[in-house]
């Protein structure tokens, strides 16, 4: 028997997760997979970034819950601009339930409505994505898992190259 293994306690780890599960999301819909199992897998990219930008800001244990709106409150409480993303995280908040337990009868959302899922989650994503990279640029936080060795100094060096390598 396998032993069982623990949540990571890094916020690149739930991002590549997160990531991962949107590209199953998107593969699931571009192949005529089954629209309920896309929304979930929406669901769970904004979870696991949302749970990302919290260890991100050093929480130090993850709460165990799966209600994005919980999630998104913890988060507001670190940076309010999180408040733009309660929309989005009302909507995908129901495709948790809803899609990962048998329901009778099946639930079976529009190809519309999967979609508007995936550009949710991606929304979510890149939101994330983008407070990450501005406060790894300002030095918020402590040295990320990969760049240990790396001065606190050579970080910031680095990272505003990368920014402004993807700005042109």
């Amino acid at each position: 028997m396998m032993p069982k293994s623990k949540n990571s306690r890094y916020y690149q780890d739930w991002l590549t997760k997160a990531k991962r599960d949107l590209d199953t999301a998107i593969l699931n819909q571009r192949h005529g997979g089954y629209t309920d199992t896309t929304c979930y897998f929406c669901q769970q990219v904004a979870e696991k970034v949302l749970k990302s930008y919290l260890l991100f800001k050093g929480i130090k244990s993850l709460p165990r819950i799966h209600i994005l709106s919980a999630l998104l409150s913890l988060c507001k409480e670190k940076d309010g601009s999180f408040s733009q993303l309660e929309e989005a995280c009302q909507i995908l908040d129901r495709y948790y339930i809803e899609t990962k337990y048998p329901a009778s009868p099946p639930i079976d959302y529009s190809k519309k409505e999967a979609e508007k899922a995936i550009g949710l989650a991606e929304e979510i994503l890149k939101f994330v994505e983008e407070k990450l990279k501005v406060e790894r640029l300002a030095g918020s936080v402590a040295i990320p898992r990969k760049q240990k060795g790396l001065s606190a100094n050579q970080m910031i060096r680095q990272a505003k190259q990368e920014y402004f390598k993807k700005r042109g």
